[in-house]
């Protein structure tokens, strides 16, 4: 079954990359008058469209890995939460509630810690240590012990719904957050020694516009088709051509949404 999906995906391909060489050549051939030069331009095209794909793909790929080994490391960062000791775990918990919201300390009390937000508002951060989900019970501790200040309640494991129906009741606002979100440190690395900076193809690519970039790229190069279909000039074909290959091949970034704001 594996060798037929494979053989399916390589004949779909092919028969792309067929249907984009015969209509490019239909259409340069219709402008141009000539074979051998339309034949020659629908191959570029073709080649620089299936090469495009390829770094699309790659690249796609090894995002994909990194965002699975970023996710791995942040639930290895919550078990060793998990284990550290109460005040310990506390402690680096609502410092990463700091980081990741802007927050400024404003003192502890018991179980509790106290910060600022940018508004001036006073947020008691706590902590449900245990790798299972957290419920109504603990939620309704942490709402005794935070008073009158609007609560966050961090959990390791998660809570359960009837534990986030109950926080999203009380007043003042009580918040439960995953502590998976939060920006956990990190175990001490050994020192690994510095990569090799990129040389040749590898640094040229590297470069190349981001996923932000591509619209503009695209649009640059409708701009030049437009021009090349009614001036009939072929430096604005090249020019339209390469626009299309850096938006296509592009390196593909994800965009970090950051929530700034707990209330």
């Amino acid at each position: 079954m594996q060798a037929r999906t494979k053989a399916a995906r390589a004949l779909d391909r092919a028969l792309g990359a067929a249907m984009l060489w015969g209509l490019s050549f239909l259409w340069f051939a219709t402008r141009l008058g000539a074979l051998w030069p339309a034949a020659a331009l629908a191959a570029a095209l073709t080649a620089l469209a299936a090469y495009a794909l390829h770094l699309y793909r790659r690249r796609r790929s090894r995002r994909l890995d990194a965002e699975r080994e970023r996710a791995g490391q942040r639930r290895a960062a919550v078990y060793r939460l998990t284990m550290l000791p109460e005040k310990t775990a506390l402690c680096q918990a609502a410092e990463a509630l700091a980081r990741a919201y802007a927050l400024t300390p404003a003192g502890a009390r018991a179980s509790v810690r106290l910060f600022t937000d940018a508004k001036g508002r006073r947020i008691a951060a706590g902590l449900h240590q245990s790798p299972q989900p957290a419920d109504v019970r603990e939620v309704h501790d942490f709402h005794r012990a935070r008073g009158e200040d609007h609560g966050v309640l961090i959990c390791a494991g998660g809570a359960t719904e009837a534990a986030k129906s109950y926080a999203g009741r009380l007043e003042p606002p009580l918040r439960l957050l995953e502590a998976e979100r939060l920006p956990l440190p990190d175990p001490p690395k050994r020192d690994a020694p510095r990569a090799a900076a990129k040389k040749g193809p590898a640094a040229v690519l590297a470069r190349l516009p981001g996923e932000e970039r591509a619209p503009r790229c695209l649009l640059l190069a409708a701009l030049l088709m437009i021009a090349y279909i009614l001036l009939d000039a072929r430096s604005c074909l090249l020019a339209a051509l390469l626009l299309l290959f850096l938006a296509l091949a592009g390196r593909g970034r994800a965009a970090a949404s950051d929530e700034r704001e707990l209330f």
